[in-house]
């Protein structure tokens, strides 16, 4: 274990000086390295001090900063050097800089949400800028996506938690996942332009864990009681951070649920269990349709069908999910989550824009073409192995189904996926690749996606001939 500590402190520090060089020239400014080993260290000495750390949270964290440190330089060339408008002038990147980084007063959070369905962010945003201008710092794109970085870190953190908390400190597994968070090219998107989703994926993760510690052991008043309480405030975050995903806390704890209720044994147990659900449902019902309900349903509406509109303008550029967006529900269902895990099909209708925001996506496209068999193998190995149905793995695979289904029934965005991309990714470390039947089986598994690929493709081109 130490000598992979010390490769992966190796294999980061030479990421972030190359993340460093690349940003510091394509802005003209020295400013991105201290910023950088500002935030880096702050992680670093958050996870020494409080109970988040630990040695493959250590590694987790670098390695996640480092290599997303690195996607942000790319994303700075596309903006600065090659007029990226996924970035620049008249973009939602653009927009969320303008107002974060400037130094006009904010209106409150709920007032702002009228304006930008982003306020949670931008305020987060704003206090960054305003604590790096202190210090001397110019107010340039670098500094708020430095923020995305960091998050984005944290996130892999609580994720790794999560796959400790089902599998122990099993070393091949914690490594996988190390290794497929940190290069994920929807996490390279997160953190490196402008935009909020960073924050959306760690206030998801760490809803996710709550429940998780809670699912894990037996079920008492203390830990609902801290179980509810993160379901406020990620409810009241998610309210002016991305109102779309208002649903969430109330998913987690329907997940939550039925993962604990399957697995309990005894009666008495099974009533305690139910009678709680039921406060949980009481309590966050009465938040939801209380007097911020009715505004909060109406910008979730209002939101969902922004994303319909644009997901429709997307696919008639070219992929086959226009297809999808018009089918019936239930068609839509099962065959928009595969697209979406998939995305996009066929993959280089990403890479016909010069754009950072579409090549990421174009590369966890490719990423998730390796992802997917061992999800896929994992599933079947909850399916047929009695000792990998507890409760906390239970959970991680409602919440990775559920999910997906319900972005399929509504705005079939792929970057929403990727808010919720850690469970996905538990899902692929449940395999042992160490024994040779699972290593057969993955591989198997992986012909038959990249043969399957394959044919779509050839079907997309056969089409635009027709």
């Amino acid at each position: 274990m130490r000598r992979d500590s010390l490769r992966y402190f190796r294999r980061s520090l030479v990421l972030f000086l190359l993340g460093s060089l690349i940003q510091g020239l394509s802005y003209g400014s020295y400013e991105p390295l201290p910023q950088g080993m500002a935030l880096l260290g702050l992680g670093v000495l958050l996870l020494s001090l409080t109970p988040l750390g630990g040695t493959h949270e250590q590694g987790i964290f670098r390695l996640t900063f480092s290599v997303c440190w690195v996607a942000a330089g790319v994303a700075a060339v596309y903006a600065n050097q090659l007029d990226d408008t996924s970035q620049i002038i008249f973009s939602d990147a653009w927009s969320y800089y303008t107002l974060a980084s400037n130094d006009l007063q904010l209106p409150p959070p709920l007032e702002l949400l009228g304006m930008v369905d982003a306020a949670g962010a931008i305020y987060a945003w704003r206090a960054v800028y305003n604590l790096f201008d202190i210090l001397g710092f110019e107010r340039a794109p670098y500094v708020g996506i430095g923020l995305n970085v960091f998050v984005m870190a944290l996130t892999a953190v609580l994720s790794v938690k999560a796959v400790k908390l089902i599998f122990g400190n099993d070393d091949s597994r914690l490594r996988r996942f190390t290794t497929l968070f940190a290069f994920s090219g929807i996490f390279w998107l997160f953190a490196s332009i402008h935009l909020r989703d960073s924050m959306v994926a760690l206030v998801l993760m760490a809803l996710g864990l709550a429940w998780m510690y809670l699912s894990a052991a037996n079920v008492t008043l203390y830990r609902l009681v801290i179980a509810i309480l993160v379901s406020v405030v990620t409810a009241s975050i998610l309210a002016i951070l991305r109102p779309e995903f208002a649903f969430a806390p109330l998913a987690t704890y329907l997940a939550a649920s039925v993962a604990m209720s399957l697995e309990a044994k005894a009666r008495r147990q099974r009533r305690l269990r139910i009678l709680m659900s039921a406060i949980v449902l009481l309590v966050v019902a009465g938040l939801f349709f209380g007097n911020a309900g009715a505004d909060l349903l109406s910008t979730v509406i209002r939101g969902r069908q922004e994303y319909q509109r644009l997901t429709q303008s997307q696919v008639a550029t070219g992929s086959l999910g226009l297809l999808i967006v018009d089918a019936p529900l239930p068609v839509r269902l099962v065959l928009g989550s595969a697209w979406l895990l998939v995305y996009p099909i066929p993959v280089w209708v990403e890479l016909r824009e010069l754009s950072a925001y579409h090549l990421f996506k174009a590369l966890n496209g490719l990423f998730m073409y390796g992802v997917m068999p061992l999800v896929m193998l994992g599933v079947g190995r909850i399916i047929t192995r009695r000792s990998l149905r507890t409760a906390p793995l239970m959970f991680v695979l409602f919440m990775a189904i559920g999910l997906t289904l319900i972005i399929a029934a509504t705005s079939l965005e792929s970057r929403h996926v990727g808010s919720f991309l850690p469970f996905i990714l538990v899902l692929a470390v449940v395999p042992d690749l160490t024994a040779t039947a699972d290593q057969g089986a993955y591989g198997a598994l992986l012909g038959l996606m990249l043969a399957s690929l394959v044919v779509v493709h050839v079907l997309w081109v056969v089409l635009k001939l027709l």
